[in-house]
């Protein structure tokens, strides 16, 4: 086939069942269309074709060749096995429909070589087993294996969900990400790595082509009520929204990805998952707090059930309020404190609660002390913030804030402060 002669927009391959498509489509016909510039499955399922691979198949298939050539004038097709052919590609001639060119592979001569004829002649030849290959590319190597193609210009909203709960949510506005869901007030609103979200969406890759159409969702966890995670995209160029179902069953090294408006399930890997399972993390900067000391009004500390709270009278000058009124002689350990809670940052990000809900492995079920920062706000007479400081790890402690869902851990320096004001050294 000179495949370089003119456009070929058309192919069919008739394969036997081993060569095909598994057990998934018993077809024996697999026909692809090209429209514009992209190549389409439209036999035995409709589906967009891997580009790359199609584009290979059409560039081997330009340098097929005869190995050898075996007899003219042949009418017994028969005995070639090239009556009931094992291989069959048929090339319609795009500038005539009514005319195609078509190879018939029958019986295998000697090993590695195989008896062939063109349809509507009596020369019989052989081809090599690299030329039998191709003819024989089975669907799932024809299919396109990306999940996703996405431009990550034209995305202006983003929404993870987790057992229908929203995980995160964020929009963009003038070139510019936004969380709405959690609310970032402290440190401005300014989500990070949305690119390497994009990216990381754009390079996953089916494992396994499950079910083209399938009435029970529930061994895939597709069922109602669904307890996945969902991916909500919106487009900026006005397209529909993109929604992706990601059912988690337990057990399997998959995770099961279908499309609401579509009955096809396929499996990615279980990486995906764990990867989403980050949550807001993915977007989060280790940045978490941006207070000016001179605006904090009140600290808090509630260590062993017994609360303590002091006020700032003065730019670092302190005074306890509770559980009774006296001035502070010595500020320097609230000073500490209060720059390390105005300046907080995560030395890493651990969890999030909404996939894993256990507080107890992070000592954050009983906290070992609750730190409350309140501060003067422009918008509002105050604000304030309240971090739960759990068990100690290595030279870090687990901490969250009470009104968010992120475990991550802290530097020793802050608790270490709180030790110092509460149980000063003898």
């Amino acid at each position: 086939f000179d495949t370089s002669s003119y456009d070929i927009t058309n192919l069919k391959f008739t394969q036997p069942l081993h060569a095909g498509a598994g057990f998934i489509h018993p077809s024996k016909t697999i026909e692809l269309q090209k429209a514009g510039d992209q190549w389409w499955i439209i036999q035995p399922v409709a589906d967009q074709a891997d580009q790359n691979k199609i584009r290979d198949i059409l560039a081997q298939m330009g340098t097929l060749s005869i190995a050898a050539f075996v007899a003219d004038n042949e009418t017994n097709l028969a005995a070639y096995g090239l009556d009931k052919p094992s291989l069959k590609l048929v090339v319609p001639d795009p500038k005539d429909p009514n005319k195609s060119e078509t190879l018939l592979v029958g019986k295998e001569q000697e090993p590695g070589k195989f008896l062939a004829a063109k349809a509507g002649t009596q020369t019989i030849f052989t081809i090599e087993k690299s030329a039998y290959d191709i003819l024989a590319t089975p669907l799932e190597a024809m299919r396109d294996k990306k999940p996703f193609e996405l431009t990550t210009s034209d995305i202006n909203r983003i929404e993870i969900k987790s057992n229908q709960k929203t995980v995160v949510s964020m929009e963009k506005h003038n070139n510019k990400w936004q969380f709405v869901y959690p609310a970032m007030t402290i440190t401005g609103n300014a989500p990070s790595d949305v690119d390497s979200f994009i990216d990381k969406l754009n390079n996953s890759q089916i494992e396994q082509f499950t079910a083209d159409t399938v009435t029970d969702l529930t061994p895939f966890a597709l069922g109602e009520p669904f307890s996945g995670v969902e991916i909500i995209l919106g487009f900026a160029s006005g397209a529909k929204e993109d929604r992706t179902l990601l059912g988690v069953a337990q057990n399997m090294p998959y995770v099961y990805l279908k499309k609401p408006d579509s009955p096809k399930i396929v499996a990615l890997s279980n990486s995906l998952y764990e990867y989403l399972k980050q949550g807001s993390i993915l977007f989060r900067r280790k940045s978490l707090m941006d207070v000016t000391s001179n605006k904090v009004k009140k600290i808090s500390i509630t260590l062993d059930k017994n609360t303590s709270i002091y006020e700032q009278t003065k730019p670092q000058e302190w005074s306890m309020t509770a559980p009774q009124q006296k001035p502070m002689d010595k500020a320097s350990d609230l000073n500490t404190l209060m720059l390390e809670f105005c300046h907080l940052s995560a030395s890493e990000f651990v969890a999030d609660l909404n996939f894993s809900p256990d507080l107890t492995t992070y000592g954050l079920d009983k906290p070992e002390a609750i730190v409350t920062l309140e501060w003067s706000d422009k918008e509002k007479e105050f604000s304030g913030k309240t971090l739960h400081i759990g068990k100690k790890a290595d030279d870090h402690y687990y901490a969250r804030f009470a009104d968010d869902v992120i475990i991550f851990k802290v530097a020793a320096g802050l608790v270490d402060a709180v030790h110092k004001i509460i149980e000063p050294p003898k």
